[in-house]
């Protein structure tokens, strides 16, 4: 059975600095673990995220810690004091090869070179998912794991190790970049109305969309599902570096269509024919419904969908399909169908692509004098109401505030040409990883920073602070009866209530022990005056002798590291410091008493 460490059980203490313990390199308690290994840690409380990680066996670790990178730590936000986790060691396949895709520009012979000369590529752990895109830092450079595979191409699910025998493959691009992509789908009332002409004779979508065949004219859904049909096709035809892809059906609220389970999916020919499958149902489902249009809200909502799921150093572009609606600028009358005035779609767009790059395509549906040329063919004198005409100035408008080309706006045939020329590249194999670097050495005060993240067992912090508070109310007892008597001159006066307060803190290293004995110092006088025997026996006692030579050793008696040490030395102090203040306090009642009685 493999090794299991959790929240529940176990303390992750984060460890900052260089060294072994950082990256995907987890430190767990050489009792529990063999040797190297591979494993999975699992953030619970954060979506069940899984991260790939590599473990070592450290001596230095006590039982019950697990030691964690800072840096992991900080590159996916854990948590550490509330995140529940579980880490299991898990085997890991090497695999025949990996194909990388890099997420920023540069030619493949560099890329290469950078790959090959990477110390930190060999031994990697990866976990592939084809829910969540997977991407790793390599010589600075950031790549997106696109697959792995065995020695007979098929994938390898799970964790893998790049092994010396592994190739590595270079996917580039045709293009800049890759581009992630919400597509806004309206299926607002007057999408219903049937004033696009056909184009061509039937084609294989007919059957699916349930359109009238034999009619010259087809609905204005009915033209968009047919586009976004024509899209599968396309995209299910491309190879090449792979775009990411949400469709969404809005009116005035919004619906994730594709994928199914939310967020978005990968679309190529290098998809699973299950995809395709999701794709074309979701483009069904796109029928119209009596209501209104609230475009800002749509995208408000495609905008969340691209941070969320973007992938970084991708274009990120929302494609709005639509007929537009009889939309206002603020000022004129609104009448028909409107668009909703919660949010100004305009303003809106215009901050998206200024502080998000997030640039816009709109496709607009049939246009206003296809729509006059069937209404008069069709209704004749008939008066037709103000929402049925085709209006492209909010889609005009989008688009010169997005980043687009307004002049590009409307036209299925633009939108079918945008999406099949997306995402064209090349496969270059590469070759072996380069020879991997030795490992660092453990950081050198692991130990000494993971025992005081752990801290002292809390009942001997309990203990030590009760005997504490016995000292502090000694001496207070002390300055009762010396102020009774001649030999107040071995106290020194508080100089405030709470400058004793300190004196309950645990030390766990020398210059933690050296400001406590300072604190206990302050009890007594520099230069006490003149004193009567008994009194003076007490301050000359080898037991402050012993409190002074601390503070003022310049050696270190204790292992830096060994906090355990520090607090026991601090703790026999104390009790020697309680017994002098016992004795002095005697001592101090003793010759009031005297003096009273003579």
């Amino acid at each position: 059975m493999s090794a299991l460490w959790s929240g529940d059980r176990h303390r992750l203490v984060p460890v900052p600095g260089s060294g072994l313990i950082s990256g995907e390199r987890i430190g767990v308690p050489a009792s529990a673990l063999g040797g190297p290994s591979a494993g999975v840690l699992t953030l619970l409380s954060a979506g069940d995220r899984r991260l790939a990680v590599r473990l070592f066996p450290v001596p230095e670790l006590p039982a019950g810690v697990v030691a964690i990178g800072a840096d992991l730590v900080d590159e996916h936000g854990i948590d550490v004091g509330t995140v529940r986790w579980a880490l299991r060691e898990q085997p890991a396949a090497v695999p025949a090869q990996i194909v990388l895709e890099p997420m920023t520009d540069g030619s493949v012979q560099e890329l290469a070179r950078t790959l090959l000369a990477a110390p930190d590529l060999r031994s990697r752990v990866l976990l592939p998912e084809a829910a969540a895109s997977v991407w790793i830092t390599v010589g600075g450079t950031p790549f997106r794991v696109r697959g792995a595979a065995d020695a007979a191409g098929r994938p390898i699910d799970g964790l893998v190790r790049i092994g010396a025998e592994t190739h590595v493959l270079l996917y580039s691009q045709s293009g800049r970049t890759g581009v992630d992509i919400v597509i806004l789908a309206d299926c607002s009332g007057s999408m219903g109305l049937a004033d696009v002409p056909q184009t061509g004779g039937e084609d294989a979508h007919s059957w699916r969309l349930g359109a009238r065949s034999r009619s010259s004219t087809m609905e204005r859904a009915d033209a968009q599902r047919r586009a976004l049909l024509h899209l599968l096709q396309a995209r299910l035809g491309t190879s090449g570096r792979v775009s990411r892809i949400a469709l969404v059906r809005f009116t005035t609220q919004c619906e994730v269509l594709f994928p199914r389970e939310g967020g978005m999916a990968e679309m190529s020919a290098d998809s699973e024919p299950a995809v395709g499958e999701a794709f074309q149902r979701a483009v069904l489902q796109l029928r119209p419904v009596d209501g209104n249009t609230d475009i800002g809200n749509a995208l408000h909502y495609a905008s969340e969908l691209l941070h969320r799921h973007g992938v970084p150093g991708n274009d990120q572009l929302i494609v709005l399909v639509s007929d537009g609606a009889d939309w206002n600028p603020k000022g004129d009358e609104a009448t028909g169908e409107t668009i909703a005035a919660t949010t100004d779609p305009v303003s809106l767009m215009e901050e998206l692509h200024g502080m998000a790059d997030i640039r816009l395509h709109a496709i607009g549906i049939s246009d206003e004098a296809t729509f006059l040329r069937w209404w008069q063919a069709a209704r004749g004198s008939t008066p037709y109401q103000p929402w049925m005409v085709p209006d492209h100035r909010l889609l005009t408008n989008l688009v010169r505030v997005g980043g687009g080309d307004p002049s590009r706006v409307g036209g299925l045939d633009v939108l079918e040409d945008y999406f099949a020329g997306l995402g064209a590249g090349v496969t270059t194999r590469i070759g072996p990883p380069g020879r991997e670097s030795p490992l660092p050495p453990v950081q050198r005060d692991l130990g000494t920073h993971v025992r005081r993240a752990v801290g002292l067992d809390p009942a001997q912090r309990e203990a030590f602070a009760r005997t504490a508070e016995e000292a502090r109310l000694l001496y207070a007892e002390c300055l009762d009866a010396a102020a009774d008597h001649d030999g107040l001159g071995v106290l020194r006066s508080p100089r405030s209530g709470g400058q004793f307060d300190e004196l309950g803190a645990a030390a766990q290293s020398q210059a933690e022990l050296k400001g406590w004995v300072a604190v206990a110092q302050g009890m007594f006088a520099d230069r006490p005056g003149r004193l009567r025997p008994p009194v003076a026996e007490v301050v000359a006692d080898a037991r402050l002798r012993r409190l002074r030579q601390v503070h003022d050793d310049a050696t270190a008696p204790i292992a830096d590291n060994d906090v355990q040490g520090w607090f026991d030395l601090q703790r026999s102090l104390l009790q020697d410091l309680v017994g002098v203040l016992g004795d002095l306090r005697e001592r101090l009642r003793a010759a009031v008493a005297a003096e009273n009685a003579a």
